[in-house]
């Protein structure tokens, strides 16, 4: 209902200010039905139809990082990335946008082995990391659980460890469930 108010108050205020001053205001015909429509016809539908749920073989390199599921199971996952110097920043060291990456591919497979049975998919809506120490060479683990599961909004946190068991980095995200 919200929705309906705040698209017609968007609708009247632009119609009024664009078209006012040309006296044209009156001849545009209301829309009442454009947010009924869009709020019933559902995109994702149409993309789960045609991409059903993705499953990856553990120990298979995924994506441009090289990033490798060691497990997922129900509501959690294990990710590894091998350090690579290519992707250091200006101070030696791993950037911290490659184990931002690592933790959201983990935090976000983990909700996938809950929702994807029921023919759901996630996407984040916010993520919020941690760097607790630098990352110079090795394997970064990156492990990830779902704390809270709802209709709509799911709670994950992760752990990143170095190879000594270090825990490198931490982060939480809230994902969205869509159907």
């Amino acid at each position: 209902m919200w929705l309906t108010f705040a698209a017609t108050v968007v609708r009247t205020t632009l119609v009024d200010l664009l078209l006012c001053p040309f006296g044209m205001a009156k001849k545009v015909k209301p829309r009442g039905d454009l947010v009924k429509k869009r709020s019933t016809r559902r995109y994702s539908l149409d993309m789960s139809s045609a991409h059903p749920p993705v499953t990856v073989p553990a120990g298979i390199v995924v994506g441009p990082l090289g990033f490798v599921l060691k497990d997922g199971s129900e509501g959690r996952s294990i990710w590894e990335y091998t350090v690579d110097p290519s992707h250091f920043n200006l101070n030696g060291t791993l950037h911290g946008g490659v184990v931002m990456a690592l933790l959201d591919t983990a935090m976000g497979f983990a909700v996938v082995t809950r929702v994807a049975s029921q023919g759901k998919f996630n996407a984040a809506a916010e993520q919020s990391t941690r760097f607790l120490a630098p990352i110079r060479a090795g394997v970064i683990t990156a492990e990830a659980s779902v704390l809270k599961l709802g209709k709509r909004l799911a709670i994950v946190e992760g752990r990143a460890t170095d190879d000594a068991g270090n825990v490198v980095a931490v982060a939480s995200a809230t994902h969205s469930i869509l159907p």
